[in-house]
């Protein structure tokens, strides 16, 4: 008898892994997938060869090609960190939290803002009218204070 209830809580439990093997494999895939940095040194090089190579391809010279491709991954270990954030697969605290936030608009804007310069010649403008841009003026003012870089800062 006690083996007859064995069999049949197994079968229950086969029957049950056959029923989500393929979402849970396509779950698994998906966390290691999440897990790589895409930041690692070959993936980062790879993808900046694709990017160079269809640039040339599409006929732009080899400083365009350069510049956009370097520009355009450069920061996706910062990609990487805030699509973290995003999705909750962390639990950082509130100091790492900001951190990672701070060290995305510090990085991020000036290299797609360059990648836009080279690539179609598009200069960043101050459209949200901020003060975003040196020598442009805020129509309105910021409601949280400036921000001051502190010693903790300096690992950003």
């Amino acid at each position: 008898m006690a083996r007859r209830s064995g069999t049949a809580s197994r079968s229950r439990t086969r029957k049950r892994s056959r029923l989500d093997r393929r979402s849970s494999a396509i779950e698994g895939q998906a966390r290691r997938r999440l897990r790589q940095s895409p930041g690692t040194l070959e993936d980062c090089q790879r993808l900046r060869d694709r990017i160079r190579s269809a640039l040339l391809a599409r006929g732009h010279s080899r400083f365009v090609a350069d510049e956009t491709s370097f520009h355009m991954v450069d920061w996706l270990s910062d990609l990487h960190d805030l699509h973290a954030l995003f999705t909750g697969r962390s639990r950082w605290t509130s100091e790492r939290v900001e951190k990672i936030v701070i060290r995305f608009l510090l990085h991020v804007p000036n290299h797609v803002a360059a990648a836009a310069k080279v690539l179609v010649d598009f200069p960043v403008d101050d459209i949200f009218h901020v003060g975003a841009i040196v020598g442009s003026t805020p129509r309105r003012t910021a409601r949280s204070p400036r921000y001051k870089k502190t010693e903790t800062d300096s690992s950003i």
